[in-house]
């Protein structure tokens, strides 16, 4: 798969509320961080599992697609999603990806 197909194959998974698909776009070692503060949020498709289980079962949770764009292997993700909170979130999301597999996620 393209970095392009592995971001719009997880946001479709996403807005399926299907965890296992959601999941398999990403890499066993997958880092999620916070591009503020360059934190590591979780790391590990286990702790990435468990954090998405309860995100994911929320019936309201729904990402648009605002803007994207693509440069080699990194895909930059401009969403709208509603459900996280009471009010729409508006957030960047970077993709980097290696071996066919989303290895990083910086979060704006």
């Amino acid at each position: 798969m393209t970095p392009e197909q592995l971001a719009q194959g997880q946001l479709d998974a996403y807005n399926a509320h299907d965890l296992d698909a959601f999941c398999s776009f990403f890499s066993d070692d997958i880092r999620v961080f916070d591009a503020h503060t360059g934190e590591v949020l979780f790391s590990g498709k286990k702790l990435f599992r468990e954090r998405y289980t309860k995100t994911l079962s929320n019936s309201k949770l729904h990402c648009t697609l605002i803007n994207r764009m693509v440069q080699e292997n990194i895909v930059i993700d401009q969403e709208s999603v509603v459900g996280l909170s009471e009010d729409v979130t508006h957030a960047i999301a970077i993709y980097h990806t290696s071996n066919h597999a989303i290895c990083e996620v910086h979060f704006y």
